[in-house]
């Protein structure tokens, strides 16, 4: 019994192959199903974190300065331009209804607004160029404006 005839021996030997097959099927299996990973995956991930902090100092980057106004528009049409050095409160008046607006310290927020939600009141205070505030009821836009419309170019020719 302690010795393998060759018909026995052949059959081990078969065993022993298809085992080491399955056992390569299993591992690339569990490599599909997210056990393992291959150094091709491992560059893959840097190079999406790379891009993702490249995209992220770009945004950050051309962001805008600080603005020197703030643009009113209701419904598309120009209400009011107003400086982000001058101390004061605006009152808008709309058919749908009213917002006052802050502006001081070179920031402007939302103090009142009658819009049912009252999403334009839960905005931080904005200061940079490009950032607004809008109240969707009464279709009004509050946008920062300054330096950077004069910074980005308007078409990048290769």
């Amino acid at each position: 019994m302690g010795e393998m005839t060759g018909c026995n021996m052949n059959r081990a030997v078969r065993f022993r192959i298809i085992s080491a097959v399955q056992a390569d099927d299993a591992i690339c299996t569990r490599m599909a199903g997210g056990g393992y990973l291959r150094k091709n995956d491992i560059i893959l991930i840097i190079i999406v974190i790379v891009a993702a902090a490249v995209s992220a100092l770009f945004i950050a980057f051309i962001q805008g300065s600080d603005g020197a106004a703030v643009r009113v528009t209701i419904d598309g049409a120009l209400y009011g331009e107003y400086s982000l050095s001058e101390k004061q409160s605006v009152f808008i008046g709309g058919e749908s209804g009213y917002n006052r607006l802050v502006i001081e310290n070179g920031s402007v927020y939302m103090s009142e607004a009658d819009c049912p939600d009252g999403y334009c009141m839960d905005y931080q205070p904005i200061s940079r160029s490009g950032e607004t505030i809008i109240c969707l009821p009464h279709r009004l836009v509050v946008e920062v404006t300054g330096d950077r419309d004069a910074q980005l170019p308007d078409v990048i020719v290769p």
